[in-house]
């Protein structure tokens, strides 16, 4: 959690502060300490106390851990949906299940399903693409 990270950090620069300076700090350190722990008390809250899960990606190269945080950030700007720790698993899990455990394959869900709008990725086929020809059944008129 980002506040457990900004605690550490802050611990560390007030072991490193002088002495003369302790006791200036210790009123904003009160006052930081009981902000974390109003945080920490609204993240339980949020999740009933349950402990997120850290999230193993299937493909580990940088592009692949770019799309999928690119991909997180489409969900949260374009449909506002935000993974929990569990669903993003079960989600990384079904994309590499899907893309036939090929990174390449699963990039392209990806995009496919950023460019075109979609809040799901799914097996893209050529079919799905292709352009309709005079002849086609569909719904245009190709004349």
């Amino acid at each position: 959690m980002q506040a457990d990270k900004s605690n550490k950090e802050l611990n560390m620069f007030l072991a490193n502060l002088p002495k003369a300076y302790e006791s200036r700090s210790r009123r904003f350190v009160e006052s930081y300490k009981s902000l974390i722990d109003m945080i920490q008390k609204e993240d339980e809250a949020e999740t009933g106390g349950i402990k997120p899960i850290r999230v193993k990606l299937p493909f580990e190269s940088k592009d692949f851990k770019k799309k999928w945080s690119y991909w997180k950030d489409y969900l949260l700007e374009t449909f506002d949906i935000k993974y929990s720790s569990r669903r993003e698993q079960i989600a990384v899990e079904h994309l590499y299940k899907i893309s036939d455990k090929k990174e390449e394959n699963a990039i392209q869900y990806l995009d496919y399903a950023m460019t075109t709008g979609y809040r799901n990725f799914f097996i893209v086929t050529k079919n799905r693409n292709k352009v309709a020809e005079k002849g086609d059944v569909g719904n245009g008129d190709y004349d």
